[in-house]
């Protein structure tokens, strides 16, 4: 493995894709050692591109009639930030896709933060450009989109009017597929610039306040240096709202941003307590469990833990000795109390689906990622329950195109 990080990434990614894999699938078939696939109900347009976007945001609808979705005409290139996603929901039913709005605010990982609003008929938020200028609205397919806050959102918490918003901008060149590439970031060239940070919105008042800063959490982890470039991305709120978690990264060149390092800092709305998790790899995904614990993967580059931090004790403690030893996308159903998570593509280019809980985990299915989808355009399962926790959502490009798939469970 070491001798093939010597080769140029292209030479690697074509190598892996389009040599490495077919010649392990041909291998594998030859055998008759293919994976069997579940039953699923698949949600998807002709010549487009079907997704729910990140792990985080619940997928169906209050009445559980509809599945939320992006389409975006079929295209798994990169984006310059003018091409138009269709937001809306697909219904269960009829399969018909409703459109409720369009937006040039979205990526291929995280959407357009697309989650529905609470106790309205399938009404719908979303971060879009409203007459030239980036925001977080709300609308329905007989509505147009009402501004709910003045700056796009990461995560949102209608119950207590509560929004979180980091620099969309700068995430799009420093991790490219998870920032909007529409907006530019007003600290560019700067590699630590002190005004940046993690940004807390009412909705009420529409007042925002830094929750913290950039400058104030590199000198928690005590990596002040000018060197690298400095930024946030996965911003989450608890489900009270009293606290949040996010993500700080620093990487030390453009030419090599998944060369990263990262750490998980938790703290207070007001910005009183911040603290970095003190996990024993890099942080990589989370789930609020409660309001004072959060589920972490730790990756040590061989293998990852699920780690439960206790955010009142300041503890870290194994979720369960039933959970993989890889990186995934960790949901939980709190109705059920049952976690589904996924895995990256291994050398088959196989993506498992996964669920376990305190009494044992299985695998349900593995899915063949398509090699049509790679690097920014890159398709994660990124698995999330229904209300009820008896259905699983996730996105696919295993029947050749980005589709939303159901099982049910």
């Amino acid at each position: 493995m070491n001798i093939l990080k010597l080769l140029p990434r292209p030479v690697r990614r074509v190598a892996r894709y389009h040599v490495l894999r077919p010649l392990l699938r041909g291998a594998r078939w030859v055998v008759g050692r293919e994976p069997r696939h579940l039953n699923t109900d698949r949600f998807s347009l002709p010549c487009a591109d079907c997704f729910q976007g990140y792990y985080d945001i619940q997928p169906s609808s209050e009445d559980g009639g509809a599945v939320l979705a992006h389409v975006v005409k079929e295209e798994s290139g990169q984006l310059d930030g003018a091409k138009i996603a269709s937001v809306g929901y697909f219904e269960s039913r009829a399969r018909r896709f409703v459109e409720v709005g369009q937006t040039t605010l979205w990526s291929w990982q995280l959407g357009a933060r697309l989650c529905w609003v609470p106790g309205a008929e399938k009404k719908l938020a979303y971060n879009a450009m409203i007459e030239g200028r980036p925001c977080f609205v709300a609308s329905s397919a007989t509505s147009k989109p009402k501004i709910l806050s003045d700056i796009p959102l990461f995560d949102v918490n209608f119950e207590s009017k509560v929004g979180l918003s980091l620099n969309f901008g700068r995430l799009a060149y420093a991790r490219p597929g998870y920032g909007y590439p529409a907006l530019l970031d007003p600290f560019v060239g700067i590699p630590l610039p002190a005004d940046d940070g993690l940004i807390g919105v009412d909705l009420t008042s529409g007042d925002s306040w830094p929750v913290v800063s950039l400058t104030e959490i590199s000198q928690l982890v005590n990596d002040t240096s000018r060197k690298e470039l400095h930024y946030i991305n996965a911003a989450k709120l608890s489900r009270s709202s009293k606290r949040y978690s996010v993500l700080y990264k620093t990487i030390p060149s453009l030419k090599n941003p998944e060369n990263w390092d990262v750490h998980a800092v938790v703290g207070t709305i007001d910005g009183k307590e911040t603290v970095v998790v003190p996990l024993p790899g890099r942080a990589s995904h989370y789930w609020w469990i409660d309001d004072h614990r959060v589920l972490f993967t730790s990756n040590n580059g061989f293998s990852s833990e699920y780690l439960v931090y206790n955010c009142l004790k300041g503890s870290l403690s194994p979720l369960s000795r039933h959970t993989p030893s890889f990186d995934g996308h960790p949901s939980l159903c709190h109705r059920t109390g049952k976690w589904v998570t996924d895995s990256y593509p291994d050398l088959f280019g196989d993506q498992r689906l996964l669920v376990f809980d305190m009494d044992g985990g299985r695998t349900l299915s593995s899915f063949q990622a398509s090699t049509r989808y790679a690097n920014e355009s890159r398709c994660d399962l990124h698995p999330r329950w229904n209300r009820d926790g008896n259905a699983i959502f996730f996105d696919s490009t295993h029947d050749g195109n980005r589709s939303i798939y159901k099982v049910d469970f």
